[in-house]
C-alpha cells in the first residue's frame, strides 16, 4: 500500500522497487540496497549492483527517478539524472565500509581503478566511483556514509565525461529536483490522487524522450521494456505525443521527423522504427501494421491544430509519407465498400488477436486520418476532396457494418468469413477521441462503455472495483487469439489498460458528464497500482494476472486529459 502526497511523494512501509528512466538511461532501484537491470538507450543491459550488508528497511518514498529508503540508522537514496548519464546513490549504515559487487548477465571486463571499477561490454561501460573507495578485481569498498556515483554509455568516453561532470558539478541533485518540480506542477491540485497521478503519468511520457550519445533526439521509447533493440513506435508514440502535446510540443515535432523515416513509399509503415545509438532511423520493428499509417496522419494534424506550427510539412519526407498514406488507404477503402478491410493478422494494437474484415477500431482511425488528410492537403484539392467525399461514405458503411442496436455500441469486428466479434472493446472508444461518430452514437457508445467496462458497475465480471476492462465479455472464438490473450481478462481479453481509460474519460468529460463519472475512469487503475504497491504507471493490469510493463510511457496519457480539464470546473 502506497501513500501518495500532492506533489507525488509515494510513502510505504518496508522494501520498495521503482523503475527509472531518464534520456540515456533506465533500471530499477531497490527493493533493497540494489540499482538493477541498468541499460543504455540503444546499447542494452548492461549490469546491477548491490551493496552489502544490506540494512534493514522500515520506510520507503518514491517520486519520479528517485527512491529513499530508511531504517534504524541507515538509509539509502538513489536517484537518475535528467541531464548526465549517471545514478547517485548517498547511503548512511552503521557498518563503516560497505561492499559493492558489480554484476553483468553478459560477463564483461572488470578493472579496478583506485577508487573506481570499471565493466566494460562489447556495447556498453559502467563506471562505479565512491570517494575513499578502494577498488578490486570484482568488489569496491566504499565508506559507509558516502555518495556513489555510477557512470555508464555505450563507450568509455560517454561514461568519464558523464562522471566527470558529476564530480566537478556541486549541486549534482539539482537538476532532478527542478524536474520533479516541473512533472508536479503543470496542473496545480491539492488533491493527493490527481497531484500524485499527474506526476507520475507526466513522468512516464517526459521520460520516454531518448538520446544518443552525442545529445541527439533518439525518439519516444514506448516504456522500461523497450531499452534493446532501440525504437519508437506509430502507435505509442502517438498517444505518448499526445501526452506530451500540452506541455512539449517540441518533442513531437521530433518525433514526426523520425517516423516519417519509415513510411514506405507506396503508404504501408511497420509497428516501429529502429533508432540505433548514432540517433538515425535505422530499419524498421515488425513490418506492415494497419494502423501505423493512419496515427502518423492523426499525429501531424493533431501537433498543427494545436501548435499553430506547419514546419513538419516543410520536409519532403514527411509530404510524401502523407501523399502515400492517402492514396493507399482510399484505394483499400475503394476496394472495401467503404472501409479498409483488414487481413486476418494480428497488425494493428491487439497484436495478440486476428482480427479481420470490417474492424471498428481500424475503421475509427481511418475516418480520422481522412479528416487530418483533408485538413493537411494544402494547395493538394484533389487530395483534400477525395477524403472528403470518402469520409461520409466511410461512416455509413461502419453503421452498416458493425453498430448493434439492442447493445447500443458497435461490434469489435466482423470477419471476411462472417463471424461477428459482437462484444464492445474499448478500442472503439477512439471513435470518440477523433471526433468521428455521430453524436447520438457517441453518446450511446459511451452509455454502454460505462455499463459493460467499468468494473464497478458490472456485476458480470468477478473482481470487484478495480478499474476499467478492454472489453466484455470475453472474446467467442478462441481460433483468433495467441498469446496472454487466450485468458479471459488478461492482455487484450479485458485487463485495464490506463491509456485507454484517458480516452474513455476525457470522451466522459467532453460529453458534459458529471466529474465524478469520468474522475473515476481516469483513476482507479492508480489508485488500485497504490493499493498494491506499484510506484509508477504500468502497461495494463488485472485482478488474477498482475501487471505489464512499469513505467509505460503511453499510460502517461491522463496528464494530457488533466491538462484539458484545467479550465473546467475544480474537482
Amino acid at each position: 500500500m502506497l501513500v501518495p502526497d500532492a506533489d507525488g511523494r509515494l510513502h510505504g512501509h518496508g522494501p520498495l522497487a521503482l523503475p527509472f528512466s531518464t534520456p540515456r538511461l533506465q533500471g530499477r532501484f531497490g527493493p533493497g540496497w540494489t540499482v538493477d537491470d541498468l541499460a543504455v538507450w540503444g546499447a542494452g543491459s548492461v549490469g546491477s549492483i548491490r551493496l552489502q550488508p544490506a540494512a534493514p528497511i522500515s520506510r520507503s518514498a518514491a517520486l519520479p527517478n528517485r527512491l529513499e529508503l530508511t531504517g534504524a540508522g541507515s538509509s539509502f537514496t538513489a536517484e537518475a539524472l535528467p541531464n548526465a548519464s549517471c545514478v547517485v546513490v548517498d547511503v548512511q549504515h552503521p557498518a563503516p565500509v560497505l561492499q559493492l559487487s558489480l554484476r553483468s548477465a553478459a560477463g564483461g571486463r572488470r578493472r579496478p581503478e583506485g577508487e573506481s571499477l570499471l565493466l566494460q561490454l562489447p556495447r556498453a561501460v559502467l563506471i562505479a566511483w565512491a570517494r575513499g573507495a578502494v577498488a578490486s578485481d570484482r568488489r569496491l569498498a566504499i565508506p559507509g556514509r558516502s555518495r556513489l556515483i555510477l557512470a555508464l554509455g555505450a563507450t568509455e568516453a560517454e561514461a568519464r565525461r558523464a562522471l566527470t561532470a558529476v564530480r566537478q558539478d556541486p549541486h549534482p541533485l539539482e537538476a532532478g529536483r527542478t524536474y520533479r518540480t516541473w512533472c508536479a506542477s503543470q496542473v496545480p491540485t491539492t488533491d493527493p490522487l490527481l497531484g500524485s497521478l499527474l506526476t507520475h503519468a507526466l513522468h512516464a511520457a517526459a521520460s520516454s524522450r531518448k538520446q544518443d550519445a552525442g545529445g541527439g533526439f533518439a525518439g519516444l521509447a514506448a516504456g522500461y521494456g523497450y531499452s534493446f533493440p532501440a525504437r519508437t513506435y506509430y502507435r505509442d508514440g502517438y498517444w505518448t505525443s499526445r501526452a506530451l502535446l500540452p506541455f512539449r510540443p517540441e518533442w513531437v515535432r521530433e518525433e514526426i521527423k523520425v517516423l516519417a523515416g519509415g513510411v514506405h513509399a507506396d503508404g504501408e509503415a511497420p509497428s516501429g522504427v529502429l533508432v540505433p545509438a548514432g540517433g538515425d532511423p535505422g530499419g524498421e520493428f515488425w513490418p506492415d501494421h494497419l494502423d501505423s499509417p493512419l496515427f502518423f496522419a492523426i499525429l501531424i494534424a493533431d501537433y498543427i491544430a494545436t501548435t499553430g506550427d506547419r514546419s513538419p510539412l516543410e520536409h519532403g519526407t514527411v509530404r510524401d509519407a502523407l501523399s502515400s498514406i492517402g492514396k493507399r488507404y482510399l484505394a483499400l477503402a475503394e476496394t472495401g465498400g467503404g472501409l479498409p478491410l483488414k487481413p486476418r493478422h494480428e497488425r494493428d494494437w491487439a497484436d495478440n488477436v486476428f482480427r479481420s474484415g470490417v474492424v471498428a477500431y481500424d475503421a475509427m482511425l481511418y475516418l480520422g486520418a481522412l479528416r487530418s488528410l483533408a485538413f493537411l492537403a494544402g494547395d493538394d484539392v484533389r487530395l483534400r476532396n477525395r477524403c472528403l467525399n470518402a469520409y461520409p461514405i466511410g461512416q455509413r458503411a461502419l453503421e452498416r457494418a458493425l453498430w448493434l442496436p439492442d447493445a447500443g455500441h458497435y461490434a469489435e469486428y466482423r470477419a471476411a468469413d462472417g463471424f461477428v466479434e459482437s462484444h464492445l472493446a474499448i478500442d472503439s472508444l477512439v471513435g470518440a477521441w477523433l471526433g468521428v461518430l455521430p453524436p447520438e452514437r457517441e453518446r450511446q457508445l459511451l452509455t454502454a462503455a460505462q455499463r459493460l467496462l467499468v468494473t464497478r458497475d458490472n456485476p458480470g465480471q468477478p473482481y470487484g472495483d478495480w478499474g476499467v476492462m478492454a472489453c466484455f465479455p470475453p472474446y467467442r472464438r478462441a481460433a483468433d487469439l495467441r498469446g496472454k490473450s487466450r485468458f479471459a481478462y488478461r492482455y487484450h481479453n479485458g485487463a485495464d489498460w490506463p491509456y485507454w481509460d484517458a480516452v474513455f474519460a476525457q470522451a466522459l468529460r467532453k460529453q458534459g458528464g458529471q466529474s465524478g463519472a469520468w474522475r473515476h475512469v481516469l483513476t482507479r487503475w492508480w489508485s488500485y497500482g497504490l493499493e498494491q504497491g506499484w510506484p509508477e504507471p504500468v502497461e495494463y493490469f488485472s485482478p488474477p494476472y498482475g501487471r505489464g510493463s512499469p513505467l509505460q510511457a503511453w499510460s502517461g496519457l491522463a496528464a494530457a486529459v488533466l491538462a484539458e480539464s484545467e479550465a473546467r470546473p475544480r474537482l
